[in-house]
């Protein structure tokens, strides 16, 4: 390419949309370090305890957190996500199937939307095990194990199994 378009080359990359890039001879770790450390200075935080996983496991999370309410804009810009993974076959049966309509007459119609947004083509319910429901590690406490297996199934790496091969 430098032969057809006059270029310069500045090195190896070190800095993309504001993100960090660290490459060594075998992969390319991305991180926000400076992004993560701007909010917790933001916030007064960076002086606070650092824990392992994200939740605690023994934590009980309640409907009222205090955050207020979402849009509904929000929500659904969130959940156009295709395809829709559900651990319940049977929840994706009554979604699917209009024959079980005796058996779910008792839910209210606005409870609906999964039903509408099936038969208008914007998801699809496809089954997945809770063993390996990759949402969990962003909606529940997790135990240390669970958090590592998720995030090694999403493909993230801690930077503790980087160290020696590249500096933050």
């Amino acid at each position: 390419m430098m032969m057809k378009y006059e270029m310069i080359d500045l090195g190896l990359l070190h800095h993309f949309l504001g993100m960090g890039v660290v490459q060594t001879s075998s992969s390319i770790f991305i991180h926000q370090k400076k992004y993560a450390s701007s909010l917790l200075n933001k916030f007064r935080l960076n002086e606070c305890k650092t824990v392992t996983t994200p939740l605690v496991a023994t934590e009980k999370l309640t409907k009222y957190d205090g955050s207020g309410a979402t849009s509904k804009e929000q929500y659904i810009s969130i959940v156009e996500a295709t395809p829709l993974q559900c651990d319940n076959r049977y929840a994706i049966v009554v979604t699917k199937n209009h024959v079980f309509h005796q058996k779910t007459k008792h839910i209210d119609r606005r409870y609906h939307f999964i039903k509408d947004a099936l038969g208008e083509g914007t998801i699809d319910l496809v089954y997945c095990p809770t063993s390996e429901e990759l949402a969990d590690i962003f909606t529940k406490p997790l135990a240390k194990d669970r958090f590592n297996y998720l995030r090694s199934m999403l493909g993230v790496k801690s930077a503790q199994d980087l160290k020696g091969s590249v500096e933050l």
